[in-house]
């Protein structure tokens, strides 16, 4: 996913189904709080189980301040504090780096090795390129193909970034950072690190249906469902207690149409195009950080490529749906889903035995 799209996300890919709970008194031993509020584009759930009202009230309030602050620093559309940080990047200058950015780079880098160069958090110019921090997608047409040969035979990458200390720059004009690979799986672990700060042992964080569980739901698992790769209705629901994060990426949920044809948010790196070969991708991890990070590497690695990848980044519950409608799973993924239509095809891939890492 990238930026743009988590600060105009659409249909939610997950459904938080234990947020329909109603909100319980605070006299209730296993009382159960429901904050809502907006960032990044839409709404973020935030459900609290056995915290006195005024307890979750205040928790609420921190992590929407919390992640108002993640959704200023980390914006690369134009005119935001990140676009400015690019355009210095550009000019080849040496200046200091944002403490915000500066962690995200350091994340961004390894996650990059990770995943063989897939997940590229250096890709903000192709985006630019195609039009997707442009608000109004009327006008929109697919740019030239001569233009993303140009930008990929440039091949920006964190690499070309030379961080000292505190400062930044960059040896290759073509760097513009945009971290939407993995910032909504970032915003989530910050959240939940701050709540366990606070001493809040059972909650849910739902991002735009991105989550993040710690503990349970008053002694019995969360209850949670997973998207069709459509964007519409339930493939299948699961269970969580403990902590774990569960986060899709779907064509469904950014695109533009040029002439009949769907061209999706989820960029190849090495091809300068969206990758074609799935239809989304969910993947469960204790860190809704690398969650993040191999959902999107896995989509762009398509159905062939995914288990490597995946045995490279260390995730072994992964789903995914790819063109032809064919649901790929590990063997730890199909254990625990249940499906409210069988799909007409399955393909169980264990990427330890499948992978040479």
């Amino acid at each position: 996913m990238n930026v743009f799209n988590i600060f105009r996300r659409p249909a939610p890919s997950i459904l938080a189904l234990a947020l329909t709970l109603p909100l319980m008194t605070a006299c209730t031993k296993d009382a159960v709080y429901t904050g809502r509020f907006h960032a990044f584009g839409g709404l973020v759930d935030v459900t609290l189980v056995s915290v006195p009202v005024a307890e979750a009230q205040a928790a609420v309030a921190a992590l929407a301040k919390d992640f108002a602050f993640m959704e200023e620093s980390w914006d690369p559309a134009p005119g935001a504090p990140l676009a400015r940080v690019n355009d210095l990047l550009a000019k080849g200058e040496r200046f200091a780096g944002p403490p915000c950015v500066l962690p995200l780079i350091e994340r961004g880098r390894a996650l990059t090795e990770l995943s063989d160069g897939l997940l590229n958090p250096a890709i903000g110019g192709l985006f630019e390129l195609w039009g997707f921090y442009d608000h109004d997608a009327q006008g929109f047409r697919p740019p030239a193909p001569e233009d993303v040969a140009s930008w990929v035979e440039k091949a920006p990458s964190l690499d070309d970034i030379t961080v000292d200390n505190f400062f930044l720059s960059s040896a290759n004009p073509a760097v513009r950072l945009d971290f939407s690979g993995f910032v909504r799986g970032y915003a989530l672990d910050q959240a939940a690190l701050h709540l366990e700060e606070l001493g809040i042992k059972n909650a849910m964080i739902n991002v735009g249906g991105d989550l993040h569980v710690t503990g349970s739901r008053a002694g019995h698992p969360w209850h949670v469902a997973i998207r069709r790769p459509n964007g519409t209705g339930v493939l299948a629901t699961m269970d969580i207690k403990g902590d774990e994060s569960v986060v899709t990426v779907g064509a469904f949920e950014e695109y533009r149409t040029w002439q009949g044809t769907h061209y999706h948010h989820i960029l190849d790196p090495r091809s300068g195009w969206p990758a074609d070969s799935a239809r989304s991708v969910t993947v469960i991890h204790p860190e809704a950080t690398l969650a993040h990070a191999a959902a999107t590497a896995l989509f762009i690695a398509g159905p062939d490529d995914w288990p490597g990848i995946a045995a490279r980044m260390g995730v072994d519950q992964v789903v995914m749906t790819d063109a032809g409608n064919v649901v790929h799973l590990t063997p730890k993924a199909q254990k625990r889903l249940r499906f409210l239509e069988k799909p007409a095809a399955t393909r169980i891939v264990d990427p330890k035995e499948s992978a040479d890492i």
